[in-house]
């Protein structure tokens, strides 16, 4: 075989693809690698932050000062939710605020937690709704993928496990945990 018989084409849009590319390598190498400089010189993780706060709290009945809400998290009935300051609310949560919920300071809320205040009752009818409010106290932390059922009051710096289903009130200081939500120790109170 000679080099006349490998001869391979190649169309235009392929040419130009790859002239493309290698003229725009440069400035995607240069983007990524100034990238985390830029990000750091302007602080831009605190705009967007403060961007995504100023919309979770002209969407709540009141966030406070340095709480934070995911961008992903989903609230039903929002003009019934209020945050207390520096509380988080972590993603893929879900707030059913239809019976009101109220949230401390210093309260930690994982991912995947469940914040129920309205439910449909046990007996006939069943189309009804329940409603009753949550109340979750201060410094109290909320494990990710935990359920809260209406009407439950989560006391102060309690702390419900993993995965937990609450189902009845927390007693201040103490951990709970499993399904449905059992104590389990207290927690040492140092205040």
């Amino acid at each position: 075989m000679n080099k006349k018989d490998l001869k391979i084409s190649i169309n235009k849009n392929k040419k130009s693809q790859e002239v493309i590319s290698i003229l725009a390598f440069p400035l995607f190498f240069f983007f990524t690698k100034s990238y985390r400089f830029i990000y750091k010189l302007f602080k831009l993780q605190g705009i967007f932050y403060g961007i995504n706060r100023a919309k979770q709290r002209e969407r709540v009945k009141h966030l406070g000062k340095y709480s934070d809400i995911s961008p992903d998290v989903i609230i039903k009935y929002p003009k019934n939710l209020t945050m207390g300051m520096r509380s988080s609310l972590g993603y893929s949560s879900f707030v059913d605020a239809g019976g009101g919920v109220s949230i401390g300071d210093f309260v930690m809320i994982s991912h995947f937690v469940s914040i129920n205040s309205m439910s449909h009752p046990t007996t006939p009818p069943y189309h009804g709704t329940v409603k009753a409010q949550i109340r979750i106290n201060d410094h109290a932390w909320i494990g990710a993928g935990s359920i809260i059922m209406q009407g439950v009051e989560i006391g102060e710096g309690s702390i419900v496990g993993a995965g937990s289903v609450v189902t009845k009130d927390v007693p201040a200081w103490t951990i709970v945990a499993g399904v449905p939500a059992k104590h389990i120790r207290n927690v040492c109170n140092e205040n």
